[in-house]
């Protein structure tokens, strides 16, 4: 029986009378409905970082009203409870629009980004004087936009514990991951030193 025979007896039976261009367009409007679907969700969350985020510039810093700031600043101050304190981030964000509109220090300064003015607080030496703004910009800079590489990594475990190796140790998986996923590093070292240390760690002999 070939292929398409049996593509054909499966659709009969299904209930289902279409032919193979047909369940192929099906399979490709689904695919696309997923990729819209996710991209959806991701600017909908990179939407929602930025709105938390967003006035910790420079420009919205002089920009907005007192009240806008000091809402934005609550709401960021609720979602981080744990890591900054409410009245100190507030406290520091409007002495921070103080100097910026009374003072030259930031004139110099190439800050219209969040990256930006955290070098420039790091620059001018002013952690002490911001701490929490210092905190909350880190957190919004180091926020990972996807997590694209958690699912490389999950895909290397797959590879990497086969049906053969089921009885692999949790060290011995979680090295050979490392060197899987750092393979451009695991590249570059060299074997020969590698055992040599290896087996100075395991030698039982001591020089007296």
């Amino acid at each position: 029986m070939t292929i398409d025979k049996a593509s054909e007896l499966i659709n009969s039976d299904s209930g289902y009378d279409i032919t193979q261009q047909q369940s192929f367009k099906i399979q490709i409007n689904e695919a696309i409905d997923t990729i819209i679907s996710e991209l959806k969700w991701r600017f909908e969350k990179l939407r929602d970082i930025h709105n938390s985020f967003g006035f910790l510039t420079l420009k919205h810093i002089t920009t907005y009203s007192v009240e806008e700031l000091k809402k934005y600043a609550a709401d960021l101050s609720i979602k981080y409870s744990a890591d900054i304190n409410a009245t100190e981030f507030w406290s520091e964000i409007e002495t921070l629009k103080s100097q910026v509109e009374a003072t030259t220090l930031f004139d110099n300064c190439e800050c219209q980004s969040s990256m930006g003015l955290l070098k420039a607080i790091v620059e001018l030496d002013l952690k002490e004087m911001f701490p929490n703004i210092v905190v909350v910009l880190k957190i919004f800079l180091t926020m990972p936009v996807t997590v694209a590489s958690c699912e490389r990594s999950f895909s290397k475990l797959k590879l990497i514990k086969t049906y053969l190796r089921l009885t692999m140790g949790q060290e011995r998986l979680s090295g050979l991951a490392i060197l899987s996923i750092e393979r451009d590093i695991a590249r570059l070292l060299s074997y020969e030193n590698v055992i040599k240390d290896f087996a100075m760690r395991k030698a039982r002999k001591v020089n007296l």
